[in-house]
């Protein structure tokens, strides 16, 4: 659970409080927004790995940034990783894990998290872009002596661990959307 929530806030914290300002937050960085009007639903698997590759190209353009991750909903990389052509054969196919290989897009690294939201995409080059700067790693508490705690014979567990993010080259991320476009 705490790696979920910090995933969250690198990718989604909103900057009030105690929040980082998230990746996706950051105003600076690309996007190359929706999927064009018109993309009908048997139509946008293969829409959405043509909208990754323009992602791409934009970082190549961005100072020539190159790619190493990609973050993805588990539901999107399930559309994905099933595409299906015409014929039957998966769209990806040349690119599916096998042998515990990891999983690529565009010879991307996949890195597939619940803290993304639903039908956005973040690729980047994560060495160059941001960085992480940890302040304290993961620490675990635990008491009895929370609240009533004692008298129901229960424990309070506390893990945390404290961060900031510095997003010292915005254009090397790029930022978008697998819904299609009005």
């Amino acid at each position: 659970k705490l790696s979920l929530q910090s995933d969250a806030q690198l990718l989604t914290g909103d900057g009030t409080g105690q929040n980082l300002t998230g990746i996706l937050n950051d105003s600076s960085i690309n996007n190359v927004g929706e999927i064009a009007s018109g993309t009908s639903a048997g139509d946008l698997p293969g829409a959405m790995i043509d909208h990754l590759r323009a992602a791409i190209t934009q970082l190549q353009l961005s100072e020539y940034y190159n790619p190493n991750g990609l973050v993805l909903h588990p539901s999107n990389w399930q559309t994905l990783e099933t595409a299906k052509a015409t014929d039957g054969h998966y769209l990806l196919v040349a690119f599916a894990p096998t042998a515990g290989e990891t999983p690529t897009v565009w010879r991307v690294p996949v890195i597939v998290t619940n803290a993304m939201p639903e039908d956005s995409f973040l690729i980047g080059d994560w060495t160059l872009g941001a960085q992480r700067y940890v302040r304290e790693g993961v620490t675990v508490r635990i008491s009895e002596h929370n609240d009533s705690n004692f008298t129901q014979n229960a424990i309070t567990i506390l893990a945390e661990n404290r961060y900031g993010l510095g997003i010292s080259r915005p254009k090397a991320f790029c930022k978008g959307d697998f819904s299609v476009a009005a």
